[in-house]
């Protein structure tokens, strides 16, 4: 991420893992996550 989007603020980093990782919060506009993994694996989970 640019450092001029981290610094207003509205953006918040996680490094979480994409399988486990669940939102805790309902007050998420985006969610973003960039993910290397089987393509079949990372579908199902889009499915969710």
């Amino acid at each position: 991420m640019a450092p001029s989007l981290m610094d207003t603020g509205q953006v918040t980093h996680c490094r979480e893992d994409g399988f486990k990782f669940r939102p805790t919060s309902h007050n998420n506009d985006w969610l973003v996550c960039d993910m290397v993994e089987k393509p079949v694996r990372v579908a199902n989970l889009m499915t969710e």
